[in-house]
């Protein structure tokens, strides 16, 4: 019997996984993970404008708001209250849902929503 016969075989035919080299198997996971990736999304001069406007109203009022931005390729959201705004390092800083601080720079957020 040679060692071909003796390889393990699922029942669809296909070699296991126990064939597959480790990094084969990181790469292969790796691109199926960027498959998901989501170009940056542009946003036009009126979207800006609505999003300065937001973020001046939220500093003042500190409701709660959920800021969509992008990140890592992919589009977040996060629920929290607005408590500053450097304009120096364009950042906003967020208390999450948690009352964590999260810093997340202006050029990322898409929109801000109450």
């Amino acid at each position: 019997m040679n060692d071909f016969s003796k390889m393990k075989r699922d029942p669809n035919k296909t070699w296991s996984s126990s064939f597959i080299l480790p990094e084969h198997r990181d790469r292969l996971q790796e691109w199926l993970f960027a498959q998901e990736d989501v170009p940056r999304p542009i946003l036009g001069p009126d979207q800006l404008e609505e999003l300065n406007q937001a973020m001046h109203q939220h500093l003042q009022d500190h409701q709660p708001i959920t800021i969509t931005y992008y990140k890592d390729k992919r589009i977040q959201r996060l629920r929290g209250i607005l408590h500053s705004c450097d304009p120096s390092t364009r950042v906003l800083g967020v208390y999450n849902v948690d009352y964590e601080p999260v810093r997340i720079r202006i050029s990322d957020i898409l929109s801000i929503t109450t």
